[in-house]
């Protein structure tokens, strides 16, 4: 997709090289604001408890984001390999530039965006 929006589905492909076997690995998303903060940390293991055996060879993993939170603004994009909550096999949290489109998700007249709001969940004022 050329264009990402706030609360835009978002399919992220991850291709990669095993050399050697790895009984138990894991796929790291990263995204962060430009000062490097963590915004959203997205792993196969522990956090999404899908158990990876990895062969030699390339491969490719796709994470879906059935609704991108995060305002309009721009973010960086990084990605590793790890052995889940032992060590980093590859890790580079500084792989690209992430540009999100502002979107009136609240069709307020005022889109999220940051630096206002780094996030734009759904909600609903009750008075």
């Amino acid at each position: 997709k050329d264009i990402i929006h706030t609360w835009d589905l978002l399919k992220i492909r991850i291709h990669y090289f095993a050399a050697h076997l790895v009984p138990t690995a894991s796929i790291v998303i990263h995204l962060a604001n430009r000062y490097g903060d963590t915004i959203l940390l997205l792993s196969t293991s522990p956090d999404s408890n899908l158990q990876m055996r990895v062969e030699p060879g390339l491969h490719l993993i796709d994470c879906i984001i059935q609704q991108l939170p995060l305002a309009g603004g721009e973010y960086v994009f990084g990605c590793g390999m790890a052995i889940p909550n032992t060590e980093w096999l590859f890790k580079n949290f500084n792989l690209a530039k992430l540009s999100v489109m502002p979107k009136d998700v609240y069709f307020s007249g005022l889109a999220p965006q940051y630096p206002r709001t780094l996030l734009a969940v759904p909600h609903q004022w009750i008075l």
